[in-house]
């Protein structure tokens, strides 16, 4: 089982590092910098299936430039949390993002 949190070309975190609990803002915390924005978001979890690795339960944020900070923890359990947008906003203004979610086979950033 290996955990992504995929910004660019990171590589995948192995599971080994979520043996022990910890805290959101202890390890994986990705902050934006505007003139450094990734290629792609992916955060992905693979799971087992018969012992052997399986397919990957991953989200992508269609847009990384929306995304202001990632991270994720482990309690007991591994979560993947991720907060938008954190720009101005004037009255009558909107913002949002779109995410893909969904099983794949492999996770790969080209």
């Amino acid at each position: 089982m290996s955990v992504a949190s995929l910004q660019a070309r990171q590589p995948l975190i192995p599971a080994s590092e979520f043996k022990d609990d910890f805290a959101p803002d202890a390890k994986y915390l990705y902050q934006r910098k505007d003139n450094s924005i990734p290629k792609r978001m992916i955060r992905a979890y693979q799971v087992k299936v018969d012992g052997k690795p399986g397919p990957w339960l991953a989200g992508m944020t269609l847009d990384p430039a929306e995304v202001s900070e990632a991270w994720c923890h482990q309690r007991g359990y591994v979560s993947f949390i991720e907060e938008p947008h954190r720009r101005k906003v004037k009255a009558g203004e909107s913002f949002g993002a779109a995410y893909i979610v969904g099983w794949f086979e492999r996770v790969k950033v080209c």
